[in-house]
């Protein structure tokens, strides 16, 4: 099976609003009518586009691939850790947050080379590394 990859704004809205939204996608009425599980895939591809409204400053754009990715493995000091390799077009990425609970700076200057190392200088200027403040809950 191939895969596909969309990149979708966010849509803000509260689990009533996206209930009614989902309720009328067309998809839905398709695969309720006539049982065609792609029509079922396409609704629940759609909600993924959905965040509740208190994150709106956040302006969060997401990559939903959907379909089989070559599964990869990488050994940390506990554990075996599956991953995926994607690609992507650079000028998509415009932040990198890191966790309040992050080495800011370690992680910063190791991802900034990283990143220039297979990008080039010229690609890192318009990305900005930030640290959130938000608690765990």
């Amino acid at each position: 099976m191939s895969s596909t990859m969309s990149v979708v704004d966010c849509e803000y809205v509260g689990n009533e609003e996206v209930s009614v939204k989902l309720a009328g996608d067309k998809n839905l009425k398709e695969y309720r009518e006539k049982g065609n599980l792609l029509a079922l895939n396409r609704v629940l591809e759609n909600s993924l586009k959905y965040k509740h409204p208190c994150f709106h400053d956040e302006k969060e754009t997401r990559v939903i691939i959907v379909g089989a990715l070559q599964e990869k493995y990488r050994v940390n000091k506990h554990s075996i850790v599956p991953y995926q390799e994607l690609t992507f077009p650079v000028s998509l990425l415009k932040e990198i947050w890191f966790g309040p609970k992050a080495d800011f700076e370690r992680n910063r200057f190791s991802i900034s080379n990283m990143l220039k190392n297979k990008l080039g200088e010229v690609h890192m200027r318009h990305i900005r590394f930030e640290k959130s403040e938000l608690p765990y809950v």
